[in-house]
């Protein structure tokens, strides 16, 4: 009986239904901020918000039931736990005023689907080397301010008067909004060199520096897949060892019958 629980849980039907009623709750949660669908249907959204939050509760007990304690050894069944018992923390009257962090729960969406997981653990994985790129954008922005400042601050005070404002001015020019024809081409009127510091800033931030941040994005994501890859096999040589033992036992109790019988 628990082997068949256990298939149903981990089986693709009830990974469907229950990604399916994410997205319904999302769903509701977003129409109950408007107050003219809130006034109409406003019983039948709380009528449906309590039914989600039922089957996450059901669900959540079922794979404690069948996992047992190693349901809490693995990070993201921690997670889904700690999103549903949040829930269900604030559906109680003392703390309905935070009913409006039932929109976390579509974050199990992240535990449930592998692609988002793979994604969120890489960003997760990658803060260590992350936090190096990220010195290393904040020293050239630093310098890069300070030149900018000293050298443009005078005429163009609105974008590098202060070296506040020249930090703003190059993380505008980073993401290329209104770069060139807004700030860049303004400053050539006055100084035609300037476009060697702001094409020198573009080049070593925005193509050296965050290409190698999605390098590292990626290479962590590869390493990801392939311990992915051995867990689940690991997971499959399991179940596959669990069903044998459940047949064996079976056929050990036929046999017994078997040998009743025939003594009798």
């Amino acid at each position: 009986m628990q082997n068949k629980l256990r298939h149903f849980i981990h089986g693709k039907f009830f990974h469907d239904f229950i990604v399916s009623v994410i997205i319904i709750n999302a769903i509701i949660v977003g129409l109950d901020t408007s107050k003219t669908i809130s006034a109409q249907f406003g019983d039948w959204i709380s009528l449906i918000n309590n039914a989600c939050l039922f089957i996450f509760t059901i669900e959540i007990l079922l794979r404690i039931v069948v996992e047992k304690l190693t349901f809490f050894k693995r990070g993201w069944n921690v997670f889904d736990f700690f999103i549903i018992a949040t829930s269900l923390i604030t559906e109680i009257g003392v703390f309905s005023v935070f009913r409006i962090f039932r929109i976390i729960r579509i974050l199990r969406l992240v535990s449930l689907i592998p692609k988002m997981r793979i994604v969120s653990q890489a960003l997760f994985k990658t803060m260590s080397s992350m936090l190096g790129v990220a010195v290393l954008l904040v020293i050239l922005f630093y310098i890069y301010a300070v030149v900018a400042t000293h050298l443009y601050g005078e005429q163009f005070p609105q974008w590098f008067g202060t070296l506040g404002e020249s930090f703003y001015t190059l993380f505008q020019i980073m993401t290329f909004e209104s770069w060139s024809m807004g700030i860049v081409r303004s400053v050539m009127a006055v100084y035609p060199n300037a476009w060697i510091i702001f094409i020198s800033f573009l080049l070593i931030t925005s193509y050296i520096i965050l290409n190698i941040a999605i390098g590292i994005v990626v290479d962590c994501i590869g390493e990801i897949k392939n311990a992915d890859c051995q867990c689940s096999e690991q997971e499959n040589n399991q179940t596959e060892l669990l069903t044998k033992i459940s047949d064996l036992e079976k056929e050990i109790l036929e046999l017994k019958m078997l040998l009743k019988q025939h003594l009798k």
